[in-house]
């Protein structure tokens, strides 16, 4: 990824880990998030509150043809529609700008004794057992405020419907086996998956993470 002389924006910055990293590489990054207390994180990591803002995902604060980069580090499954999210990072990035995303991975070992059950629990099950629901999910990610998982293949369909071409899927971070994960704070889990994704099995990484190309919608 190429970062040198570019114009960056960080959709869902939180504690700005990827805003030091590209600046490291040269490029201009404006960090933004929707929760006040998670700029702070990022103010008091980077120490400067310099280009970051609280601002929401589904309502980008920038004009059209903004951004050469878009970064969005495991927020779009928390957002809905999700649809709309991108379309906002599309209308944001200059012509051929490029999207680096993250997801959660639904396949991973973490998840797959629980894919079933969560599976069961939808629809008219959900509103059934609402508790139980709430608990596997527990079980597979800890964290209750995901709307949805994806696959290699659903995040990659979400945004080639949404004006992307995709140029590369890889699969990254280290799958905590529950309750460890659920013990340890948020920032640390992500601190040791930055650490070791890479080398664990891929059966083991938790997120999935594509680069896409944006391109131009044609006129209807």
């Amino acid at each position: 990824m190429e970062w040198n002389g570019k114009k960056a924006l960080d959709v869902g910055c939180w504690w700005g880990w990827v805003i030091r990293y590209a600046r490291e590489k040269g490029a201009k990054v404006v960090g933004m998030d929707c929760q006040a207390s998670r700029v702070n994180d990022a103010v008091s990591f980077l120490h400067s509150s310099r280009d970051l803002c609280v601002a929401d995902a589904l309502h980008i604060p920038f004009p059209s043809s903004t951004f050469d980069v878009a970064v969005s580090i495991h927020v779009l499954e928390h957002i809905l529609p999700e649809h709309d999210m991108i379309r906002e990072i599309h209308r944001v990035l200059k012509p051929d700008g490029v999207l680096v995303i993250s997801v959660p991975n639904d396949l991973s070992f973490g998840v797959l004794p629980y894919r079933p059950l969560r599976l069961l629990l939808r629809g008219r099950m959900a509103a059934w057992l609402p508790s139980l629901r709430q608990y596997v999910k527990s079980l597979s990610y800890s964290d209750l405020s995901h709307h949805r998982e994806y696959t290699a293949r659903s995040i990659s369909g979400l945004l080639q419907s949404n004006g992307f071409q995709v140029e590369k899927v890889w699969q990254h971070g280290l799958d905590l086996p529950y309750p460890l994960k659920g013990r340890i704070s948020q920032r640390m889990r992500q601190r040791i998956s930055l650490a070791l994704g890479k080398t664990v099995p891929r059966l083991f990484r938790t997120s999935i993470s594509v680069k896409a190309k944006k391109q131009q919608r044609k006129a209807g």
